[in-house]
This record gives structure tokens, sequence and C-alpha cells, in this order.
């Protein structure tokens, strides 16, 4: 089944890409020199290149959360993720007040972390398909 979804995510994201590519082929403004031919032809792909990658993140963001309500909503624990956006290592502490539990993670710079915190017993660290 994750292969069907994972397949019918990827043809719609060629299709809108395919299809913006098209549409901003056939817009925008007019060439007067070299000079602006260049700029446009850039600023086109730049976009064709920048608007995929908003629409993947958009996707592992909703699916993520689909997937975090899911191990919440059966009651067996919480999902937390957790990413540091800096070049350094940093440490932090997760506070679950309505399980009284503190964590202590440390991050390397850049790196994203999953913790399943259930309702008894430890956080432990999971992989970003919740498995240990």
């Amino acid at each position: 089944m994750a292969n069907a979804i994972n397949h019918r995510l990827r043809v719609g994201f060629y299709l809108i890409n395919v299809g913006y590519v098209t549409f901003a082929l056939k817009y925008g403004a007019e060439a007067e020199g070299v000079n602006d031919i260049f700029e446009i032809c850039s600023t086109k792909t730049e976009t064709a290149l920048v608007v995929p990658g908003i629409i993947h993140f958009i996707n592992l963001f909703v699916f993520s959360h689909m997937r975090a309500r899911a191990e919440a909503e059966k009651g067996t624990a919480l999902i937390a993720r957790l990413f540091n956006p800096t070049d350094r290592k940093r440490s932090t502490t997760l506070s679950v007040p309505a399980l009284r539990k503190n964590t202590c993670i440390q991050l390397g710079p850049f790196e994203i972390k999953s913790l399943k915190i259930p309702r008894k017993g430890k956080a432990v660290e999971v992989n970003l398909l919740e498995r240990p």
C-alpha cells in the first residue's frame, strides 16, 4: 500500500511541475534584450525548482503529522519531532506536563529527531516511521 501511495504522490508531483512549467513559459515579461532573456529564464528555472521543493516539504509535513496523530489516537504514545536548524550542537529539555515527563535531548547540527513518548516508561528515540 505504501508503494501505491508513493507512486500516486510522485505522479501528482510531476503533473503539478509540468503544469507549472508550461504555465510559466507561456506567461511573463517580454524580453527586450539578451540580458532580459537570461534573467527571465533563470527566474523561471529557479521557481520551477523551488515550487516542487515546497510541495515536497508540505507532503512530508502532512504525512508525518498523520502518522503521529495515529499513534496518539491509539492512546499508546505521543510522537515528538525535534529539529535543530543551526550548525552547532544543541541540547534541550522536552517537557510533557500532561504525562509529567521531562527528557533531555542532544541534537547535532541540522539534525531531526523523533521521540516516542509512551504514557508509562521512558521516551525512546525512533526513526521517521516511529520504529526504534
